[in-house]
């Protein structure tokens, strides 16, 4: 059952807007919700995805990038601030004991982390294709990603009908020709409605997530 709800709150001379959607994510036949919250600051948007004990907090600026992004595990003994400074990126923290210590240089692409959330804002611009980085959270890396706008579709979840935008990604190079994943944002307000990938490499169980009510 996904739960939605919206709160406002007023602490000090601070303006917070948050809401919180629940979804419901297969993994091979494993089947799970998360959630992924939505919180509006007077200068920031904190985009938070939960998965048990897993936390994926994003922090975008007015202009919809990603300033930084903070990735926690008890369950894995991970916590990783991964941040943007100038025209680099810096990962800091531990992860299963190790520390982690990376920097990486942005040059003129820019940094946009929950895919979820920006590929969204991609919908509603006049865009075709964006080319952008992400974190990888499985080694740890930054690593490329081109969307591109694909076609208008109607999918239904739960006997309720969405008007979407689909949009496909894929790593930007080689590894291209192995991998591409597809997500759906509602057209009207780029509502992240669904997601698939995975499924057609040796090893990697298909991934699907979408909207819960």
């Amino acid at each position: 059952m996904k739960k939605s709800f919206l709160i406002i709150l007023l602490v000090s001379c601070f303006h917070l807007i948050a809401e919180e959607i629940e979804y419901k994510l297969t993994e091979g036949n494993d089947t799970r919700f998360v959630q992924f919250q939505s919180l509006q600051t007077d200068n920031l948007l904190i985009y938070t995805y939960r998965d048990g004990t897993n936390r994926q907090i994003s922090y975008y600026n007015d202009d919809n990038l990603t300033e930084k992004f903070v990735l926690i595990d008890s369950t894995q003994k991970t916590h990783i601030t991964v941040s943007k400074q100038n025209d680099k990126i810096l990962v800091r923290g531990n992860s299963e004991g190790k520390e982690i210590e990376k920097e990486y240089d942005l040059g003129d692409v820019p940094w946009q982390q929950s895919m979820s959330y920006s590929l969204g804002k991609f919908v509603q611009s006049g865009e075709e294709e964006i080319v952008f980085w992400i974190f990888r959270i499985d080694d740890l890396s930054m690593f490329k990603i081109r969307a591109n706008k694909l076609d208008q579709e109607e999918i239904f979840i739960q006997k309720e009908k969405y008007k979407t935008c689909k949009v496909e990604i894929e790593p930007v190079g080689f590894f291209s020709i192995f991998w591409k994943g597809h997500y759906w944002f509602r057209s009207s307000d780029g509502l992240f409605v669904k997601f698939e990938g995975g499924g057609n490499i040796p090893g990697i169980e298909k991934r699907i997530l979408e909207v819960w009510r």
